[in-house]
């Protein structure tokens, strides 16, 4: 499953109601090298990825198969305490 259209452009530009869609986009865009950014930037906005990615996982259903199929590394997915065994069925309502 993807979170984003296949021509890699931002889902949305309205107001979003599930958290941390619209950092999950710009990181994937900069993976893509859609937007250009230089390191720093990139690490700050990977760091905001890592702390978005399971709470968002879980919330849409996203597996870790998924997030390796649109390039996020496996150190990457470890940092946000994502693992092959993550529960997508877990409740989050409280997070």
């Amino acid at each position: 499953m993807s979170v984003r259209p296949p021509t890699r452009e931002a889902a949305s530009t309205a107001p979003n109601r599930v958290r941390g869609v619209q950092t999950v986009d710009r990181y994937l865009l900069a993976l893509d090298g859609v937007i250009e950014m230089d390191g720093s930037a990139f690490e700050a906005l990977e760091l905001e990825f890592i702390q978005e990615a399971k709470i968002f996982a879980l919330r849409v259903g996203i597996s870790y198969g998924a997030w390796l199929d649109v390039g996020v590394s496996t150190q990457v997915l470890m940092r946000a305490g994502l693992a092959a065994e993550v529960d997508i069925g877990a409740d989050v309502s409280s997070w």
